[in-house]
């Protein structure tokens, strides 16, 4: 970039001259003053200055046609990491919803253990005990896979979410399957 400070000080020297002398047209000296004004300013803007000036004008006006393009992508691509982030976010929360159901379920099923223990007295059906704790050990077993799974899971989206990849669904629907079954376990353990 050319330095134009010398030729930007005459321009304004000129403007100066000429609307002084606009002012009072009689005054001699003020048109001397335009005149020599002018001429300097004519000397040092010489063709050669106009045309490096345009071009140069020229040049800028790319750069800042190619930087609102770069811009424009640059917003494209932090829309679609917004995006990325928001699914990302809705996944995380579904699966802390799942975690907390987990939780729930262990709670009521150890509360419920504490019941029937302490309500064992001695006179009980054997056959009808056997059964509950045969039930209850698969779901404690099913629980217990379900909680590793919600842990594992936890702990990979997390590093995708990081990572910014969206490939978390594939345990977000294993998760719900295990939901599923343990529901349905469930379900079929209060029929009994």
């Amino acid at each position: 970039m050319t330095d134009y400070t010398e030729l930007k000080r005459l321009a304004e020297a000129a403007i100066i001259a000429r609307n002084e002398y606009d002012a009072d047209e009689c005054n001699a000296d003020l048109a001397d003053e335009q005149t020599a004004a002018d001429d300097a300013f004519h000397d040092a803007a010489g063709p050669e200055e106009v045309l490096l000036l345009i071009a140069e004008n020229e040049s800028l006006r790319g750069s800042c046609k190619a930087m609102g393009a770069d811009m424009g992508k640059l917003t494209r691509e932090r829309n679609s990491f917004r995006s990325q982030a928001e699914k990302a976010r809705a996944e995380v929360a579904g699966l802390r919803t799942g975690y907390e159901a987990y939780e729930q379920v262990n709670a009521e099923l150890k509360a419920e253990n504490e019941r029937l223990r302490a309500g064992v007295k001695g006179d009980y059906d054997l056959d009808a005990w056997l059964d509950w704790t045969q039930e209850a050990e698969a779901l404690r077993k099913l629980v217990s896979d379900t909680a590793l799974e919600l842990r594992k899971a936890s702990s990979w989206i997390c590093r995708e979410v990081e990572a910014g990849t969206t490939s978390a669904t594939h345990w977000a629907i294993r998760l719900r399957e295990k939901a599923d079954q343990i529901g349905a376990a469930l379900g079929q353990g209060e029929q009994s």
